[in-house]
């Protein structure tokens, strides 16, 4: 996720350079970041992934997908968006907070963060 976390940073000016330096393995600091952190992204993660699924559900319970839900103005028209779009929209969404939620898991699994640090 973030490759420079494990590293320190150092510019040397004379040199034109920038300078990394692998940081020792911390137990309080898995992956470079503190609990604070991965409890803060796990959170983030997941509401926003709850969040689509609410919305797909909602859009689930409405039984004409081709009634008209929206208009969406681009440019100078507007165009009628229908239930049904809008339910393959927040399906997609659904499916990408769950992937990055996901890639986000397996992160931490590799960096070995403390299962009560992580929200699902």
């Amino acid at each position: 996720m973030d490759f420079v976390s494990n590293y320190s940073v150092q510019i040397n000016t004379t040199k034109h350079v920038v300078v990394f330096e692998e940081l020792l393995p911390r137990a309080s600091m898995p992956g470079g970041h503190d609990e604070y952190w991965w409890r803060n992204i796990f959170h983030q993660f997941a509401s926003k992934r709850a969040e689509w699924k609410q919305l797909k559900e909602s859009l689930n319970d409405i039984k004409d997908p081709s009634q008209p839900a929206m208009a969406v103005k681009t440019g100078k028209r507007a165009k009628a968006v229908t239930v049904g779009e809008l339910r393959q929209f927040a399906e997609r969404q659904h499916e990408e907070a769950d992937k990055l939620l996901r890639r986000l898991d397996r992160y931490a699994i590799r960096n070995a963060v403390p299962m009560e640090w992580r929200e699902y």
